[in-house]
């Protein structure tokens, strides 16, 4: 489920004549800015199981890596909803 902040621009892309496709897809078709756009794919490499970040990882580094993802979306959400980007 996506966050209140970014319905508007869901909405907009599943009105599109884009496809729905991948995780990749979308995040190049909500997040216009180069910086979030590169921010949010980052999240999603750490976070895809192909990559197994987290198996070997301690609860520490895992818990680190949660609150700075969480930390990132509440700040860019209030950036995108004050339209300062």
């Amino acid at each position: 489920m996506l966050p209140h902040f970014y319905i508007k621009e869901f909405k907009e892309f599943a009105e599109s004549d884009t496809p729905f496709g991948t995780l990749s897809e979308k995040i190049e078709a909500i997040f216009t800015n180069e910086d979030v756009n590169k921010k949010f794919h980052e999240f999603r490499t750490i976070l895809n199981p192909d990559s197994n970040v987290f198996t070997s990882s301690n609860e520490e580094d895992i818990r680190s890596f949660a609150s700075e993802m969480m930390t990132y979306i509440y700040i860019i959400s209030h950036i995108i909803v004050h339209n300062y980007i």
